[in-house]
C-alpha cells in the first residue's frame, strides 16, 4: 500500500512540475503617472495593459504596478475622465520585471493671466471668455 501511495504521489508531483515548465514565467510592469508639464505625480489614474485586460489605479504618489503578466507586447495606457490619455507600447520577455515606466499626461489646457484695467490695476471678479477663431 505504501508503494502505491508513493507512486501516485510521484506521478502527481511530476505532472505538476511538467505543467509549470510549460507555463511561461510571469512578468510585471511598474512605473508612475505624472503631469507632463509640472512632473507632479497623478493619483487615481486608470492604468491598463492590453491585450490582457489587466488594470490598476495609480496611488497617491502616482505609482502603479501590474503583476502576473504573460510575456508579450502590450499597449500600456493611463487615463482619467477629466484628463487626456498617455499610451506606450511595452514588450516583455520571460520573467522580466519592467519598472520605471513614466506615463506623462498632458494637461487639457491651461490659461493663466491677470485682468487689469487701463491704469494697470487688477480687476477683481472679472469674467473672462475664451473664443475660438477659425
Amino acid at each position: 500500500m505504501k508503494i502505491r501511495s508513493f507512486t501516485v504521489l510521484a506521478l502527481v508531483s511530476a505532472a505538476v512540475a511538467l505543467a509549470q515548465e510549460n507555463q511561461p514565467p510571469e512578468c510585471s510592469v511598474s512605473g508612475s503617472v505624472e503631469d507632463s508639464v509640472s512632473h507632479k505625480p497623478l493619483e487615481a489614474f486608470n492604468v491598463s495593459l492590453n491585450p490582457g485586460n489587466k488594470s490598476t489605479e495609480s496611488d497617491s504618489n502616482g505609482n502603479f504596478q501590474l503583476k502576473d503578466v504573460t510575456p508579450g507586447t502590450y499597449h500600456l495606457s493611463a487615463w482619467s475622465p477629466s484628463r487626456l490619455l498617455s499610451r506606450k507600447v511595452v514588450s516583455l520577455t520571460c520573467s522580466q520585471d519592467l519598472s520605471g515606466i513614466r506615463l506623462k499626461i498632458d494637461p487639457m489646457g491651461i490659461i493663466v493671466g491677470k485682468v487689469i484695467d487701463e491704469n494697470g490695476e487688477p480687476v477683481t471678479k472679472a469674467e473672462v471668455d475664451l473664443v475660438a477663431r477659425d
